[in-house]
């Protein structure tokens, strides 16, 4: 498989993620937009996520060559030692072949108590020098912090650590808060199979009310047999999820490529039976959804729904820079990201035309008994869908976790000059200080929809428009500095830049900044009034 295709398939596999399946909802009546209106309202949010893209892949290859320019600057102060010690040693080994001549020695020996710097190895990480048309390659990884210490100021890398605080804390929260909901959802339903009966099951009475379409209230009895309301169902769910998952915080996770295997594979599987079976269904005239015209009323909701669903910019070096061959790496990127595009709205459509009713959860409408006359009725689909975000969330919380934890770390770092990290803090302050907000968000609401909406409203935008586009504006001010500091350097980084964004103009970055900023008046307005 070549390097373009590596590219096109990790891109694809990061962003057409968890996140997806929610994102049906968006198109419900009572919810969101008209099917027509929400496209048109997307498209700036996907040209300014693309835009953001390319600011973060000419902020990692203007990185590489700091890092290189570094690098440079450090052999060449070694090789000036070098030569220094060379002429020390000559100068040496003279005065000791006159000194030892003059004791009428038999044999002449030179001595030479001066090592010379060639003898020692010189490490330098795995930077290699290169020459002018190679130094904005991306081959060293520089995560997101790394660049911003490299050209921000104390304050800035603070700010950039908060945003990432932030943003995680929200984004594990929405997973804690998706886990329980599809586990308290799924127990509670009755199975398809007439012989099969489970112990949290409801009789046939209490369902009759989610048949004729009546709205269950958190407050309405989940279990009948252990009279425990929905909500209070749904809290022992997340504290089992934080039981059961917490404990990975306190450890580190090194290799998780089988675990990315198999959400990978799962992923595929649920998407594919996402369409197909609602397709089928919208084939033989079975569709019951009747999306309204237009309801312009909560954009704000779905406009941070969106965001959250393409939000992988945090993720970028880790996943770009392993890739041997990126010479159509932008122009690769912009076909993912319209492939992408498209594939949210075919499930969003078909979602939408399909059922009356969307959930906050879009994999448990595979498995509501009011949908099983819409959807052809297969058995094994019908258990495997609803635990979708069971399966693929579940193996993506300790790792965000952990990151979340090690950013920590790095915040309390960043700001204290005098922070001394001790054991206490390392295994057991931090991993509790990671999961406590997390518990208490997720215990507090089951709205999936309206977590979702928050953070990608707040720390989406933060993550998706604001930082990409500080640190590059940072990143050439740092190139600039060096360049009129050093003319040797000069020479190398004025070279042209292949990764350079094509939307990188002032105009174009300070745009972006400001409509983010009037974003975020504008949502928190709506929240307010």
């Amino acid at each position: 498989m070549s390097g373009d295709q590596n590219c096109a398939n990790f891109l694809v596999q990061y962003q057409c993620g968890h996140r997806s399946s929610g994102t049906s909802v968006l198109f419900h009546r009572d919810r969101m937009d008209s099917e027509h209106s929400d496209y048109f309202d997307n498209m700036p949010n996907q040209f300014v996520n693309y835009a953001t893209f390319t600011f973060v892949i000419e902020s990692m290859a203007i990185a590489n060559g700091i890092i290189k320019m570094d690098a440079k600057d450090n052999l060449d102060e070694i090789e000036n030692e070098e030569e220094t010690n060379e002429d020390l040693c000559s100068a040496t080994a003279e005065i000791e072949n006159k000194f030892l001549a003059d004791e009428d020695d038999e044999t002449l020996t030179v001595l030479s108590s001066v090592s010379s710097v060639s003898d020692r190895q010189t490490d330098y990480g795995t930077v290699d020098i290169y020459d002018e048309s190679d130094v904005y390659e991306i081959t060293e990884h520089a995560e997101l912090g790394r660049i911003a210490k490299m050209v921000m100021k104390r304050e800035g890398v603070i700010f950039f650590y908060i945003c990432m605080c932030v943003y995680l804390y929200g984004d594990l929260s929405v997973y804690c808060t998706a886990i329980s909901r599809t586990l308290r959802d799924f127990t509670w339903y009755v199975p398809p199979f007439p012989n099969l009966t489970l112990h949290f099951t409801f009789s046939y009475s209490t369902i009759q009310p989610i048949l004729h379409n009546e709205t269950l209230t958190e407050m309405d009895p989940c279990w009948q047999s252990f009279r425990v309301s929905r909500m209070f169902a749904y809290r022992l769910y997340v504290f089992g999820t934080i039981l059961v998952l917490g404990p990975f915080v306190f450890f580190d996770l090194h290799n998780t490529k089988f675990l990315q295997i198999f959400t990978l594979s799962f992923r595929l599987l649920a998407f594919t039976a996402f369409v197909t079976l609602t397709t089928i269904a919208l084939a033989k005239g079975n569709g019951d959804g009747r999306p309204v015209e237009a309801n312009f009323s909560n954009i704000p909701n779905f406009f941070g729904v969106a965001i959250f669903a393409f939000i992988s910019h945090q993720a970028l070096p880790s996943i770009i820079t392993p890739i041997k061959q990126k010479k159509h790496l932008l122009s690769i990127s912009l076909v993912n990201f319209l492939f992408i595009a498209i594939f949210y709205l075919l499930i969003c459509f078909t979602g939408a035309f399909t059922f009356n009713h969307v959930n906050d959860v879009y994999a448990l409408n595979f498995v509501s008994h009011k949908h099983y006359s819409l959807i052809p009725e297969v058995p094994v689909l019908t258990f495997i869908l609803p635990l979708y975000p069971l399966f693929t969330i579940s193996a993506n919380f300790p790792i965000n976790a952990i990151t979340l934890r090690n950013n920590l770390k790095l915040l309390f770092t960043s700001s204290s000059e005098s922070f001394h990290s001790t054991f206490w803090f390392q295994r057991i302050a931090f991993p509790i200080l990671t999961l406590l907000p997390v518990f208490c968000i997720a215990i507090t609401t089951s709205n999936l929809v309206w977590l979702v909406s928050l953070v990608g409203n707040y720390t989406g935008i933060l993550i998706q428009c604001v930082i990409p586009s500080l640190i590059l504006i940072y990143a050439r001010r740092r190139v600039k500095e060096i360049c009129e500091s050093n003319h040797l350097f000069a020479q190398f980084l004025n070279t042209e830049n292949k990764y350079k964004s094509p939307f990188g103009y002032n105009v174009v970055i300070y745009s972006i900044l400001i409509w983010s900023i009037i974003c975020l008046c504008l949502i928190t307005a709506n929240l307010i009034l």
